[in-house]
């Protein structure tokens, strides 16, 4: 089985990588590309940090941003990357405070 996650990368100096360089991260299989940055499908990619710390270490100077959405409903977290660096943070869901004058009636 296995814990599935659903991953999303950006880079910032995306134009000094190669053409294919999400898929050098992942060793060629995971993303593919949608808007303006690589996604994939739910998937167990148990070493992504070890592959993009090395990844980054080729680009020294770029900075890697990979988003994840895991199976359990509070697992969401960004890490980022860059010269064989990672800074990892969890998602924080806030709701806004009560405010009376936003209330509403239903139709």
């Amino acid at each position: 089985m296995g814990y599935l996650t659903k991953y999303s990368l950006t880079a910032d100096e995306e134009s000094s990588l190669p053409e294919n360089w999400a898929e050098n991260i992942s060793n060629g299989y995971l993303f593919y590309f949608s808007k303006d940055n690589y996604v994939s499908e739910e998937a167990k990619w148990y070493h992504h940090e070890v592959d993009c710390q090395n990844f980054s270490l080729k680009y020294p100077n770029a900075l890697f941003t990979l988003k994840g959405r895991g199976e359990e409903e509070d697992d969401i977290w960004v890490k980022y990357f860059k010269n064989g660096k990672m800074q990892r943070e969890e998602a924080e869901i806030v709701f806004p405070p009560f405010d009376e004058s936003r209330l509403r009636i239903l139709e």
